[in-house]
């Protein structure tokens, strides 16, 4: 038998990742972080086929960095995704 989601665990599902990334960022500067995404600039031009920066591919969605605890690289995925 599965069991139900709480309207908590329904609520934190809801979010994006753009969403997530966004609290994520907010956070990480309220506490001194400073940061940096790189925005992928690729454009679909047909269902499957992307052009422009493939520099993006593969590189982790934050880089963050703290005078104090160092640098860190964030991949950020919802729950049940699978880091690519």
């Amino acid at each position: 038998m599965v069991a139900r989601l709480t309207p908590e665990q329904r609520r934190w599902r809801s979010f994006s990742e753009r969403q997530f990334q966004s609290w994520v960022t907010d956070l990480a500067t309220a506490y001194g972080w400073r940061w940096w995404h790189h925005n992928d600039s690729r454009k679909q031009v047909r269902p499957g086929v992307f052009v422009g920066d493939k520099d993006a591919a593969g590189f982790p969605d934050l880089t963050l960095c703290h005078p104090t605890f160092g640098v860190l690289f964030a991949e950020l995925k919802r729950e049940g995704e699978v880091p690519t």
